[in-house]
């Protein structure tokens, strides 16, 4: 029986260990982040921080009706790993419950991901470095990979002279490159106060 106990707790540490080595290879990270900046042209409208954004995790809720109630403040950086698969729309490639744990742990352990993430590697013509100093600027976030690290999500907010917007896309790895399958629509907000924001991923 002790030796079943000890079998278990290998077992779970391993799987811990696993999930952790497989966030903490920046290179695919950074090389889903470099793919996206170039995809959506973000270092053609304003500089792209070296400095990537964090998810903040929120309990999964649902109400009477079983729909699962909104991030706490709406903002773009909550997330857990139901209210994702929803707005991904991609079960196939996200939907698994395996997927679904290791989408978890990312969104929580975000903060570690992004101090082993060096964009200062990047140059600055993919920086977008010209445009330094104006008010226009973008920051990324981590992408966060399904369990077998063959696709990956990718969002990034986008700020000029009080004008914001939101965006994220899907990659999926084919023959050893990242391929852009999906653009996902996040928010815009205007400094008018208007809010046209739009389904929130």
């Amino acid at each position: 029986m002790k030796s079943i106990f000890i079998l278990l707790i290998i077992s779970l540490f391993s799987c811990n260990s696993s999930q952790e080595s497989r966030i903490s290879d920046s290179n695919e990270s950074l090389n889903v982040l470099k793919k996206l900046i170039l995809h959506d042209s973000l270092n053609q409208y304003g500089a792209i921080s070296t400095e990537l954004k964090t998810y903040k995790y929120f309990k999964i809720q649902y109400n009477n009706d079983s729909v699962q109630s909104a991030p706490p403040d709406g903002g773009y950086e909550w997330k857990n790993e139901e209210y994702l698969i929803e707005k991904i729309d991609l079960k196939i490639h996200f939907g698994y419950s395996v997927t679904k744990r290791h989408e978890k742990y990312q969104i929580q352990a975000s903060s570690k991901h992004t101090d082993n993430l060096n964009l200062n590697s990047f140059n600055k013509d993919l920086l977008g470095l010209k445009h330094e100093g104006k008010d226009a600027f973008c920051v990324l976030y981590p992408p966060i990979f399904n369990h077998d690290s063959y696709a990956a999500y990718v969002q990034y907010d986008h700020f000029d002279n009080g004008y914001e917007e939101g965006n994220a896309a899907i990659f999926i790895k084919v023959k050893g490159e990242w391929i852009y399958l999906k653009r996902i629509l996040g928010y815009i907000t205007v400094k008018s106060k208007i809010d046209l924001q739009y389904d929130v991923a």
